[in-house]
């Protein structure tokens, strides 16, 4: 009876001991389990913070970049428009008489702009010169030297200009403050371009 009791007792001391092991065990695995994951938690925020602060980083530097380019020309029929090489003159031989002028002061002079059915033309005017400073066109009359014109697709677009322009509403716009070219899209399609010129 004595060796039985004893014998019993043992193996309940094992047992006992057997279990609070075990629960020691998974409680430490528990604790080392909500630590990893606290770890990987904080990780993982500060690793989306970071890329945050890089994507905050990107945005102001693609805010603040120039994207200038060079001055850009268009071609009607078989004559070059671009701001040095287009006269009033030169425009009422090639298009005609404007349906309207309107003539209004400007900071250099004084500004004329050339409305006709199909495209618009603005110069402006000091004591010295005259020069062209914008003209948009809606139909496909004009193209530009990298061969845009009216009813081409923004794919034709990209492919032409590259990808660096800006979006305002539904332009698409490369340059800077000189030498803006502006594609007014539609239906994924060309429906008005604008090149603006700017002179000191």
């Amino acid at each position: 009876m004595n060796r039985t009791f004893m014998y019993l007792i043992l193996v309940v001391m094992v047992l006992c001991i057997s279990a609070w092991f075990s629960s020691n065990v998974f409680s430490l695995n528990e604790t080392n389990s909500s630590k990893s994951n606290s770890n990987a938690l904080k990780e993982a925020e500060q690793k989306i913070q970071s890329l945050q602060k890089q994507i905050n980083n990107l945005k102001k530097e693609n805010h603040s970049i120039k994207l200038e380019i060079p001055e850009e020309k268009a071609f009607f029929q078989n004559n070059v428009i671009s701001r040095n090489n287009l006269s009033i003159e030169q425009l009422k031989d090639i298009l005609g008489e404007p349906k309207s002028i309107e003539e209004y002061d400007s900071i250099k002079g004084t500004q004329y702009d050339f409305h006709y059915r199909e495209a618009s033309f603005t110069f402006e005017k000091s004591k010295n010169q005259t020069w062209l400073k914008s003209f948009s066109f809606t139909q496909p009359i004009i193209m530009t030297q990298h061969g845009i014109t009216v009813g081409d697709t923004t794919q034709n677009v990209v492919k032409a200009y590259g990808n660096q322009y800006r979006i305002e509403k539904d332009a698409m716009i490369y340059g800077g403050k000189s030498n803006t070219i502006l594609f007014i899209i539609r239906d994924d399609q060309v429906k008005r371009i604008q090149i603006r010129y700017d002179y000191e």
